[in-house]
């Protein structure tokens, strides 16, 4: 399998069966080493000395007690003394004795013929020294000397005697076989142990070369990975600015005919015209927002703002569109609920955009409500509020909430034919909601209406932290506030003829450059007031055009706003560390623009 087809999650585990599968063989290395320095060094050698000591002993014994029987015999027939009998009578048990035990520890000696013709010897021997013992008792001492001298006593005394001395080779040579199993088992476990350390050390060998391979390919695969995410987010911003700089321009010309004299019919067009245009752009914002979603670039702000401005703003902006579906929306906010809370409002907004939107959608008949309510108080220093977005609507069939959340999911595939959209609103939502540490529920029952059910985390705020209430104007600036000069480098006709009427129309002199060069040279010449800058532009784009101008003395105060149809947000930072004091997103209203050069000159 080429690198291409391998996701870093597999190349995640590499390491870690290297690691246990070495680890494991040298555990099981160590465990043999020691049991068979147990087993060879201690165990078996304690075993072997045992067994040599016993066997030495014995053989001793058995050479003794030979003795002994014999002079016993001899003396019993020279001297008549009955004590010789009984010390031979003592002693032969012993030897009988003797001589099995050593058989039983040696088994070599059954099966030497020399040991076997002992045996014969012996019966032999024992039945003379019967009879002469006999005598003795008799008083016959003469008879007795003659039968332990006859010819048939000395012949088997010679055969027993040849018998035992192979008896004790035999046993000797046990030993010495016995000291050469023992060396060739600790030879054995010396080429074993060997062997294991060798198998052991090339294992990790292995391993770590392996690790080091795994290393590099991890870093390969990471940056692939890397090219890869910044190919999409170039992707993705070029399409962004490819769609938005276009979308710009119809929104903002439709705006500008809104305002002339117009027929019924014309203005019912327009009115499709900029309602087909806002839903093209909230598809663009979808899918824009599920790419940085899932590229992980989506950021979190944790900024104190008020609850009930968040809400109110998210609802006015959809208030119309219940009204035209002849709708009630409601916002219900618990008074236990605190005023301020420190969060992200803009992440919160888009959540309750998509779930409201989503809600007077598919709601026909009655009402959609917006509510807050205090779950807990405080917890872990956060403050956990419930909001909730209810309708009256169709509701969703219960074998589809499972997959409500997932992308691209309708409640049916009716649903996209007669309301249209991505599918992508709640998934977004889901993942939002992911990212401020929430939960989110919903209940629904089919005829009956849907209700979501939000769980987020809040910080209070302190008195010191509670922002100040700032309203920058929704309307043009009316006359007796003071025009500006505003110098706008824009190399898009349509949408360099769209900001030129919005500014005009509030009463500002404007100053139109194509590309930032001359944009550069008209703030050395002209000192504006205000610079307006697109960022992507020929000969020189907006970034650098600013980087130039913040070098120049007329330029260091000069507030500057970018224009850009680009949506990421660490695009926009880039943009900021260059120079720029605000950035305007395309398409932009004419409130949007004439709220923002509210707070960057009229306000400052």
């Amino acid at each position: 399998m080429s690198l291409k087809n391998k996701s870093l999650l597999d190349l995640e585990y590499l390491p870690l069966v290297v690691f246990l599968s070495t680890f494991v063989m040298t555990l099981f290395g160590l465990i043999w080493i020691v049991w068979s320095i147990y087993s060879v060094g201690i165990r078996d050698e304690t075993s072997h000395s045992e067994w040599v000591l016993e066997v030495s002993h014995l053989q001793g014994e058995i050479i003794h007690l030979d003795e002994v029987l014999t002079m016993s015999a001899r003396m019993a027939a020279q001297t008549g003394d009955a004590i010789w009998e009984q010390r031979y009578r003592k002693y032969e048990p012993e030897l009988g004795k003797a001589i099995e035990a050593a058989s039983a520890l040696v088994p070599e000696t059954h099966a030497n013929e020399s040991v076997l013709a002992t045996n014969s010897a012996n019966e032999i021997l024992v039945e003379i020294e019967e009879k002469a013992f006999s005598h003795v008792r008799e008083g016959n001492v003469l008879e007795a000397s003659e039968l332990l001298s006859s010819p048939l006593y000395e012949n088997n005394k010679r055969i027993y005697a040849r018998g035992m001395e192979v008896f004790n080779q035999v046993l000797q040579e046990a030993l010495a076989n016995a000291d050469q199993q023992r060396l060739k088992s600790q030879y054995l476990q010396i080429l074993l142990a060997s062997a294991i350390a060798i198998i052991l050390l090339f294992s990790w060998g292995c391993a770590f070369i392996l690790l080091k391979r795994w290393r590099l390919r991890l870093t390969e695969a990471k940056k692939e990975a890397e090219k890869a995410s910044r190919a999409k987010s170039s992707f993705l911003a070029t399409i962004s600015h490819e769609i938005r700089t276009p979308l710009n321009g119809i929104l903002g010309t439709a705006q500008l005919m809104a305002e002339t004299r117009l027929e019924k019919d014309q203005r019912e067009h327009l009115r499709i015209l900029q309602n087909s245009g806002q839903v093209l752009l909230a598809i663009i914002n979808d899918v824009l927002d599920m790419s940085k979603i899932d590229a992980g670039r989506m950021e979190i702000e944790k900024t104190a703002f008020k609850l009930s401005n968040c809400l109110t703003s998210s609802t006015d902006a959809l208030r119309s569109l219940a009204k035209q579906k002849g709708l009630k929306l409601n916002m219900l906010l618990d008074p236990e609920v605190p005023d301020y809370v420190k969060g992200d409002p803009v992440k919160l907004r888009q959540i309750l955009w998509n779930l409201l939107s989503n809600a007077i959608k598919f709601t026909e008949i009655g009402h959609v409500t917006v509510g807050v309510s205090v779950k807990e108080p405080k917890r872990d220093g956060k403050i956990w509020l419930v909001i909730y977005v209810e309708d009256t609507g169709a509701g969703i069939r219960p074998d589809r909430l499972a997959t409500i959340f997932e992308a691209f999911s309708q409640e049916d595939e009716t649903i996209t034919r007669r309301h249209g959209g991505t599918g992508l609103g709640l998934a977004i939502v889901k993942n939002l909601v992911a990212l401020l540490q929430g939960e989110i529920s919903v209940k629904s029952e089919k005829g009956h209406g849907t209700r979501f059910d939000l769980r987020l985390p809040f910080h209070p705020v302190p008195a010191s932290e509670i922002p100040l209430e700032e309203t920058a104007p929704t309307t043009p600036i009316k006359s007796g506030s003071r025009p500006l000069n505003i110098l706008v480098a824009e190399d898009n006709e349509v949408n360099a003829m769209i900001i030129r009427a919005f500014l005009e129309k509030a009463g500002h002199s404007v100053l139109l450059v194509d590309n930032g060069k001359k944009a550069v040279q008209a703030v050395a010449e002209k000192q504006p007031d205000l610079l307006i800058t697109d960022i992507h532009m020929p000969v020189m784009d907006g970034e650098e055009a600013t980087r130039r101008i913040r070098q120049m003395p007329m330029g260091k105060n000069l507030r500057i706003i970018g224009l850009t149809a680009e949506a990421f947000a660490d695009r926009h930072r880039r943009f900021l560390e260059a120079g720029m004091d605000d950035i305007l997103s395309k398409p932009y209203t004419e409130d949007q623009l004439t709220g923002m050069i509210y707070r960057n000159v009229e306000h400052q």
